[in-house]
């Protein structure tokens, strides 16, 4: 459901970038993330947890939809393949680390201790991101083609 969620909104927000901006997005998309992933924690019914899991998806669908426009807006030209390469790799990193922890936490304290785990983790990740990512110097909204 997550997936789909990402799926479909991946269409909406990198246009919604355009007019509200790539960092902002960004320090949503990831904080709203962690939030529905910690009410994922405490879902009633498995309909529940299917349709939470579908929002988590949306919500998170504002960083991947921006991180590269992101990068290559506000990188030198000559680090591009090399910026691009090392979040495609920290996407995976994440990836991984989310199943580890989930597996961990599960096995040691069952499937809703996992995922709010894996949703602090991801709040964690949203306040330092919040800390570290440099504002945009080279957006302009409504830009197109660069």
């Amino acid at each position: 459901m997550a997936t789909i969620g990402l799926g479909v909104a991946l269409l909406i927000t990198g246009p919604l970038s355009e007019k509200i901006g790539r960092t902002r997005l960004i320090h949503l998309s990831l904080t709203l993330s962690g939030i529905v992933g910690l009410a994922c924690a405490i879902a009633p019914s498995w309909p529940a947890l299917l349709g939470l899991r579908l929002l988590q998806g949306i919500a998170l669908a504002g960083l991947p939809a921006v991180a590269t426009a992101y990068l290559r807006e506000e990188l030198h030209a000559g680090t591009h393949a090399r910026a691009a390469g090392l979040y495609i790799g920290g996407t995976a990193l994440g990836g991984m680390s989310g199943r580890l922890v989930t597996g961990w936490v599960a096995e040691a304290a069952g499937w809703r201790w996992a995922l709010a785990a894996v949703a602090l983790l991801g709040l964690f990740c949203a306040f330092v991101v919040a800390g570290v990512l440099p504002a945009s110097r080279n957006f302009a909204p409504g830009a197109r083609g660069r």
